[in-house]
């Protein structure tokens, strides 16, 4: 993250804890339930620079939709997140070894203890999460390749 979006994220931040929506959610326990029921997370820090203009958006009363998680834009903020080059070798993997999105799914619960909702939750996966399964998924590959 640059120093500019820094500012700017930090900006954006105070500027949510200083609304009036914020100070009455959190007066009466509600804001971290709004969090979660609308971006997934119970903090506003986990959130990108993209969906803290999309809160500001809603509570100031527009009408804006969050249609998907910006797993991406969260992704800059934590350094021990996946990079995008193993988060592509493990998809890649996973057609090689012709997995359904279920079975990969299950694969994955099997060996993180995490569950993968959507495929794109991929994105919030640590390095270390994702070099274990790379490690399992090429063993299996290599061993079904030996056969």
């Amino acid at each position: 993250m640059t120093k500019k979006q820094r500012l700017l994220r930090n900006s954006l931040l105070a500027r949510i804890h200083l609304h009036p929506f914020y100070k009455s959610a959190f007066e009466v326990g509600a804001w971290s339930e709004f969090l979660e029921n609308s971006f997934k997370t119970n903090s506003s820090a986990n959130l990108s620079i993209k969906e803290l203009i999309l809160l500001l958006d809603i509570m100031n009363g527009k009408d804006a939709i969050i249609d998907e998680i910006d797993y991406k834009g969260r992704a800059r903020l934590n350094p021990n997140l996946a990079t995008q080059k193993q988060i592509t070798k493990c998809l890649s993997l996973k057609d090689e070894l012709n997995y359904s999105d279920a079975k990969f799914r299950e694969f994955v619960f099997k060996n993180t203890k995490k569950m993968l909702w959507k495929l794109e939750m991929i994105n919030s996966f640590t390095k270390g999460e994702l070099s274990k399964l790379i490690s399992i998924m090429s063993k299996i590959k290599a061993w079904r390749d030996k056969r």
